[in-house]
């Protein structure tokens, strides 16, 4: 039921006219192409910086994606601080190519292709399926923004069926390729048996945490409305290193104290490593009200798209990569972190953004985007 009224108020969200009311604080300004590729290199620069210090920790970048270093780490402490500034990568290389694709030259494309490395090697190497689908949305974002061109129907589809199923043998894949690319390990892989035996049902499936959890949080009527997501922020944006473990722990609010878990009363807990799902965070702050998060979340989608395609909008279109590239995660993985991510994303690229605005004045060097193709696709 939960995940049925969070997707009824998705779309609902969505197809809302009420995004027309804000309609108005994003200006119509035009950035420079040099001063839009500029800044996500220096962007790109900073998180590559942090990428390197986290391979150190794993012993280099061979170690680190040959010889199964980045999932030996203890991920506390310096790993989680450059993971955190790492995914500043993303929206840094979607700058530099749209900067690329609306002022073309050998060096840009150049910058963008061994800018393009590191997250290849994270797919290939680290088999992280998010990352692969980061990357493509950059690509196809990037290129329908300048150039208004898009896959056809059947690539597309093609693409989701791909993704799809390396989502069924992504950690098989994953226990084979953090060690190097053995293609004969690589063909031993089962796809209708890895498949099969994820829809029996008969091995732990991520829905199993939202079915419990909800179970325990409803039987105990413990919510939290809106301590889940404080208490996510203060753990993403404080860094226990610089003000301690215990002025970091002043600072959560846990309204229930100790509570009944889903271990006290089903003798079940998620697995380590494991996500809850965001449904399931939505549920346990403000029971199925929770679902209307969701249409808050469709609500901001349509209006940084609009923003994004009718007007051409710089920062609308970066907003809606990192929008685009949050918002699966809020469904499939967590709900709870997504305030402190958007806010990670905001500390980084709101000056960056000033600046390039400001170095480019009122310069028209974008050209307006083109006139809508169609109803469908002016609706994204």
């Amino acid at each position: 039921m939960m995940c049925v009224l969070s997707a009824a108020a998705g779309w609902w969200g969505y197809r809302s006219e009420y995004w027309q009311r804000f309609s108005k604080p994003i200006p119509d300004i035009h950035y420079s192409p040099s001063g839009v590729f500029k800044g996500g290199v220096v962007l790109y620069l900073i998180s590559f910086y942090a990428a390197y210090q986290l391979a150190e920790l794993a012993g280099g970048f061979i170690e680190q994606f040959t010889g199964g270093g980045h999932y030996s780490l203890e991920w506390v402490g310096l790993p989680v601080r450059y993971t955190f500034v790492i995914h500043i990568m993303y929206p840094a290389l979607f700058l530099c190519l749209l900067g690329a694709l609306y002022r073309p030259n050998f060096a840009k494309t150049v910058t963008v292709l061994l800018f393009s490395l590191y997250p290849i090697c994270v797919i290939l190497f680290l088999g992280r399926r998010a990352t692969a689908v980061f990357v493509g949305l950059i690509f196809l974002l990037a290129l329908f923004f300048s150039r208004r061109w898009a896959p056809p129907r059947s690539a597309f589809a093609a693409a989701i069926f791909g993704a799809m199923t390396f989502a069924f043998i992504g950690p098989q894949y994953r226990t084979i390729s953090q060690y190097g690319l053995d293609m004969e390990r690589l063909r031993e892989i089962e796809v209708p048996a890895a498949i099969e035996d994820v829809l029996s049902g008969s091995t732990y499936l991520e829905f199993d945490a939202l079915v419990v959890n909800a179970a325990a949080i409803n039987r105990t009527k413990t919510f939290g409305f809106g301590t889940g997501f404080y208490n996510s922020t203060i753990a993403q944006l404080v860094p226990r290193q610089f003000v301690g473990g215990e002025l970091k722990s002043s600072l959560m609010i846990y309204p229930w104290g100790n509570v009944p878990t889903s271990f006290t009363l089903y003798q079940w807990e998620i697995p380590y490593g494991s996500n809850p799902t965001g449904p399931l965070n939505a549920f346990g702050e403000f029971w199925f009200l929770g679902a209307f998060l969701y249409y808050g979340i469709g609500l901001i989608c349509r209006y940084l798209w609009e923003q994004a395609f009718a007007k051409g909008s710089v920062p609308a279109q970066v907003w809606y990569l990192v929008w685009a590239v949050s918002v699966p995660s809020s469904i499939v993985g967590s709900l709870a972190i997504l305030p402190g991510q958007l806010l990670a994303y905001y500390l980084f690229l709101a000056p960056l953004l000033w600046v390039i605005k400001r170095r480019s004045g009122h310069l028209k060097e974008v050209p307006p985007p083109a006139a809508f193709h169609s109803a469908s696709l002016r609706r994204g």
